[in-house]
């Protein structure tokens, strides 16, 4: 058979297999864009993740507990037993000290207040003189982990039960005992989460959900369940549920006890997470994922649904503009993939400004920045490690010899710098192959993507073996822009 020369795209669905023999198709901190004309070169590509770029410097190394931006565009974070305000210019104003020093902090306010928990008691920041106090505790439900506004109320889930109650109008220092309801639907069971969507409320218990709305009927029950809203799905990680715009999003159980990350379409459940991303999970975590924290942010078109499993390494991302999964990671300097460092995301004064895992630093995220701020040492930021590999290359269990493989980029990108290391003025694609579906792979082989402004370069690779299952890994390191097209490979079959 003679030579089969074909351009591909990476596939638009990454991870969508457990399993390397039928492929897996890693995607590490790029993200798809889908081409919307026909006559593209292809169908779907790929673009670097945002570098981390630093805001606000560190001040101590307690991590971000919770960060929150309020209607009228301030800013406040916890960390440790600060709580603090954030200027536009990053100078942080402390508002009050809380009792605790670690967990998730959750916010909510309205035009007067802004009120958190900490999953021990309840505070109260008044917006207009900035008076800072802690909720009386004998009127508020103590230990509440969840808070949400609703019309004129604050709404908290009282811990160990499956109430929630809500505040006076307007005043989320008052919380009158007898304003309550219950979740009594398919289960009545413990109240794990409370999330607004739409001004209504939606209650995630362990193996089942409700959604509620305020009927305004004072004389039998306020909050009144809607009709046909019970489903038997529940929550998994209390902290995994966030919301875009329409949607809202969290990591639960099936009724049988699977583990999968849902969405919504309307008031009904849907799966998102694949099987691929599933059993990435659950190896990487060891099947501990109850204290996952989700949240989101936009950025370029796209909506992105971050989740952080604590217990592991791991941050794996659903973009909900291509439907499409990816993991992101830092790489720490002694060579190791470790999570995200962002956590939590408010959109202020134009940016995304997310916390840190490890400190009270806080970022922004840049498409034109290359490479993670570290708070520890600003003189010496990370790279990012985009990492992509192919489908399997098979036809039908017959040996194919490949005689070359080109790499597509948005080439001459190099930078024009003079830093000691020359990163990034020569910038590489790193090549690994495998024969055994992505098991295993071989030494790196590189390529210039292009000094810059060398726009005609290419990135192909010649004598490549021979294989019944060949994967190609594709890696960039170097801290410029990184498109990625596709790929064109030679091949022709052998006769075994």
């Amino acid at each position: 058979m003679g030579m089969n020369q074909k351009l591909f795209s990476f596939g638009d669905v990454p991870f969508a297999s457990p399993y390397n023999v039928i492929g897996r198709e890693e995607c590490r901190n790029f993200y798809m864009e889908r081409s919307i004309s026909q006559t593209s070169k292809v169908s779907s590509y790929y673009i670097s993740v945002p570098g981390l770029k630093m805001y606000a410097p560190k001040t101590t190394s307690n991590s971000c507990r919770g960060l929150y931006k309020t209607g009228d565009s301030r800013l406040f974070q916890v960390h440790g037993n600060k709580f603090e305000e954030i200027l536009q210019n990053g100078t942080r104003v402390l508002r009050g000290e809380i009792t605790t020093y670690t967990g998730i902090v959750n916010f909510s306010s309205n035009t007067y207040q802004l009120v958190f928990v900490d999953g021990e008691f309840g505070y109260c920041l008044d917006l207009a003189t900035n008076k800072f106090s802690k909720i009386d505790e004998n009127t508020f439900p103590n230990g509440a982990s969840h808070i949400t506004n609703i019309d004129t109320y604050f709404l908290v889930n009282v811990p160990n039960t499956n109430i929630f109650r809500w505040s006076s109008s307007n005043n989320g220092l008052l919380w009158d005992p007898l304003d309550f309801a219950t979740k009594e639907g398919l289960n009545s069971e413990v109240i794990v989460a409370i999330k607004e969507l739409h001004n209504q409320l939606w209650v995630f218990g362990s193996t089942s959900t409700e959604v509620f709305y305020d009927s305004g009927n004072f004389d039998t029950q306020v909050w009144q369940r809607i009709e046909g809203s019970s489903f038997e799905i529940g929550c998994a990680a209390k902290n995994s549920v966030a919301k875009i715009e329409n949607n809202i999003f969290w990591l639960g159980y099936d009724k049988i006890g699977h583990f999968e990350i849902y969405s919504n379409e309307g008031l009904n459940p849907v799966v998102i997470s694949t099987r691929g991303i599933e059993q990435l999970i659950d190896r990487e975590t060891g099947g501990k994922f109850d204290d996952a924290i989700g949240y989101s942010y936009s950025q370029d078109g796209h909506n992105f649904y971050i989740l952080q499993l604590m217990s592991s390494n791991l941050t794996v991302v659903y973009d909900t503009t291509t439907k499409a999964w990816h993991v992101r990671s830092n790489r720490t300097w002694d060579g190791n993939n470790v999570k995200w460092r962002a956590i939590f995301q408010s959109f202020v004064w134009g940016k995304n400004i997310l916390g840190d895992l490890y400190t009270n630093a806080l970022y922004t995220t840049d498409m034109n920045y290359y490479q993670n701020d570290d708070p520890e040492n600003l003189t010496k930021p990370t790279y990012i490690i985009r990492e992509r590999t192919t489908p399997i290359i098979q036809s039908n269990q017959k040996d194919i010899f490949h005689a070359s493989f080109e790499v597509l980029f948005e080439m001459g990108v190099g930078l024009n710098n003079n830093n000691a290391l020359n990163f990034g003025k020569d910038p590489q694609v790193i090549l690994n192959t495998s024969n055994n579906s992505g098991i295993t792979w071989s030494n790196n082989k590189y390529r210039s993507i292009g000094k810059i402004g060398n726009y005609t370069i290419r990135a192909k690779f010649n004598r490549l073996g021979r294989s019944r299952n060949r994967v190609y890994k594709v890696t960039v390191t170097d801290p410029v822009k990184v498109v990625l097209i596709g790929f064109v490979i030679d091949v022709y079959e052998g006769n075994n």
